[in-house]
């Protein structure tokens, strides 16, 4: 598996290495993070179809889409959060609690009044750590 480059990566998402730095992440800790998500992708994956197969059982929902977080992005979101709140750790040891993004989906419904039957449904059969967002 190839490295993460930093400078490289850095430059690619715009980040000077003084906004890094003032960060205090070890670069190795982001690496270890990159490596250990990629590797969980699989499991990402199949969870993120089971999530799929059961929206897709709620009668109003026309269509769902899922996408798991690229790598790349988990680890510029990373160092974006701590450039924004210092006081944010995200480590390898809780990455997974703290980023709750690394699988999303996307559920499509033709009316907008459907909304309401479709978060009734989502909420009884998840715990979500987020509220739902619905855009029409």
């Amino acid at each position: 598996m190839e490295k993460l480059s930093k400078e490289n990566f850095l430059k690619k998402f715009n980040i000077s290495e003084e906004s890094f730095k003032k960060t205090t992440i070890k670069w190795e800790e982001l690496e270890e993070i990159y490596i250990d998500h990629i590797n969980e992708i699989p499991q990402l994956e199949s969870s993120a179809i089971f999530i799929f197969n059961r929206l897709m059982k709620i009668p109003s929902i026309h269509s769902v889409r899922y996408r798991i977080k690229d790598p790349e992005h988990l680890i510029e979101k990373i160092i974006r959060r701590r450039i924004e709140d210092p006081k944010t750790v995200i480590s390898f040891k809780n990455y997974k609690d703290v980023v709750t993004d690394l699988i999303g989906l996307r559920a499509l419904h033709l009316f907008k009044e459907d909304w309401f039957v479709i978060n009734k449904s989502i909420t009884a059969i998840w715990g979500l750590k987020q509220k739902p967002l619905a855009n029409f």
